[in-house]
Formats: C-alpha cells, sequence, structure tokens
C-alpha cells in the first residue's frame, strides 16, 4: 500500500542543530564581512599609491627641450675629427633618418616587436614575460622602449612596484604627446650601447668606425645585442656571447619580417669586423 505523503516522517530539526546552524551562518557572514572591508582598505591603499605616485610623477613637458649629454668633437681645417672632449657621456645626436633603417629594426625585433601597435605599455609582452619568468627562461624583458626611455630619462634604478608604476604612467603620457618616430629617435640617441658609448651614432663609430647611417644588418644586430647587457655581451671582451647575441637578434629580424630570408642568411655569412683603434 502507497503511503500518502502526508504520512511520511518529518525529520524534525533538533534545539542543539538549530543553534549550530545558525552559529554557521553567522560565522559564515562575519568572515565575508572581514574579507569585505580587507578588500576595501586594500582599495583604499592601493588607490593612495596610485595617486601618490601620479602626483610625484616627473613632467614630460621636460621633452620637449629633450637634448642629452653631447661630446665635443674637434675637426682639422681638411674635415678629420682630431679630438673627442667628453663628460660623462660620449655621444653625439642624430636625427631617425639618419640612422640605418636596419638598427631599430633589430632593436624593435628583440626588444619590443610591437613597439609600433601599443600605447606605451604592452600588457601582451609584460604577461609573456612573466609567464617565461616563472618557468625560468630567458626572455627579452616586459618593457617597451617607451618604458625603458622614460626609465632612462627620469627613474631610478630599483626594483619596487612604485618605480614600476610610474614607468607605466610616463610611458603612456610620453606615448599620448609624441609620435612613435620622435620616441624611436630619443631612445635611439639615449641609451647605453656599451664601450663608453652613447647613442646610436657614437656606437656605430665606436665598433665599426662609421657613420650609424651606414649599418649593416649583421652590425645593426651586433649593436641590438648589447642593450640587454651592454658590458656583459661587450665583442671584444665576450666575442662569443655577442655573437650568440647576434644571432638571436638576426633570428628574430627574420621571424618578425623585418628582413627576408636572403637578407638573413648574407647576415649570417657577414664577417663583422670591430674597429680597433683608439677610440675619438
Amino acid at each position: 500500500m502507497n503511503r500518502r505523503g502526508y504520512d511520511l516522517p518529518v525529520d524534525i530539526p533538533k534545539k542543539s542543530e538549530i543553534v549550530q546552524n545558525r552559529l554557521g551562518f553567522m560565522l559564515t557572514v562575519g568572515v565575508v564581512a572581514v574579507m569585505v572591508f580587507l578588500l576595501f582598505l586594500l582599495s583604499v591603499s592601493i588607490g593612495f599609491t596610485v595617486a601618490k605616485g601620479v602626483a610625484a610623477l616627473p613632467d614630460i613637458d621636460l621633452l620637449e627641450n629633450w637634448r642629452p649629454n653631447e661630446s665635443t668633437r674637434i675637426f682639422d681645417r681638411y674635415g678629420n675629427l682630431v679630438a673627442n672632449i667628453h663628460g660623462d657621456e660620449d655621444r653625439v645626436v642624430v636625427p631617425l633618418n639618419e640612422i640605418s633603417p636596419y638598427l631599430p629594426r633589430a632593436v624593435m625585433a628583440i626588444e619590443d616587436n610591437r613597439f609600433y601597435h601599443h600605447s606605451g605599455v604592452d600588457l601582451r609582452g609584460t604577461m609573456r614575460a612573466l609567464a617565461q619568468n616563472l618557468k625560468g627562461g630567458d626572455v627579452q624583458g616586459g618593457s617597451t622602449l617607451t618604458q625603458q626611455l622614460v626609465k632612462n630619462l627620469f627613474l631610478s634604478p630599483e626594483r619596487s612596484i612604485q618605480r614600476k608604476l610610474a614607468e607605466a604612467l610616463l610611458a603612456l603620457r610620453v606615448e599620448k604627446r609624441y609620435e612613435k618616430d620622435r620616441i624611436l629617435e630619443m631612445y635611439l640617441n639615449q641609451v647605453y650601447w656599451g664601450n663608453q658609448a652613447y647613442g646610436a651614432e657614437k656606437a656605430a663609430r665606436r665598433y665599426f668606425r662609421k657613420p650609424a647611417s651606414e649599418l649593416s644588418i649583421a652590425q645593426a644586430a651586433l649593436l641590438a645585442g648589447l642593450l640587454k647587457a651592454p658590458e656583459g655581451l661587450s665583442p671584444y671582451a665576450y666575442p662569443e656571447r655577442s655573437r650568440q647575441r647576434q644571432l638571436e637578434v638576426l633570428g628574430a629580424m627574420q621571424r618578425f619580417g623585418y628582413i627576408g630570408p636572403d637578407q638573413y642568411r648574407q647576415a649570417l655569412q657577414e664577417e663583422v669586423t670591430l674597429n680597433t683603434s683608439r677610440p675619438k
């Protein structure tokens, strides 16, 4: 005989069970409330840190009159360089159109392949670098060329969240103000290339005894490779390391379409001769 619904036994909770359920509910609500409060405090702290960092950012208007330290060069009556007088930074500033197109291509290929596609901060590149770091791999780094430029010009080399945040915010501001070619020009003239050479022009003359406008693909790749560690990858002190890094740059240039297969093969076969004369 089938039992009717109202004939089924009813599971009536005991008073102790009701108390336990209420305590559990109250405990859950309490934990959630504490977590929400802690998240609120964290958001306030982050907001305060961001606001404080933004207020302390350098004024990028200074870039309007950007003119890095340059060397004083003395020529004889025939136009031959006889002396090069410089302070802490030995540099000659040149416009972008007086730099071989292979050098910016090499630099972008190995340092910031998406330079013309991001707004100063490349989240895709940053996440890729983070993932590779977690795996213990060797990466290009997450900073864009614009971030590297503002770090070089305005910020200290310390490693901190505040400094990284300032770097990103400054990069975004610079990208809003200046065209990509201008940023690239400032970068190539500002950075250190090792062997006491600052800027692309001085680097080309120091390493190859030629102007930056005449750099070949192989030479440009060698210079671009130095940016990761100018002294640690010096072709004078560590020729094997320098060569390996040059090959990495050439591979990146071909992979990202900056050079064709024939140019890549020719660059691999090119014998790069270094300048061994006394620097001027």
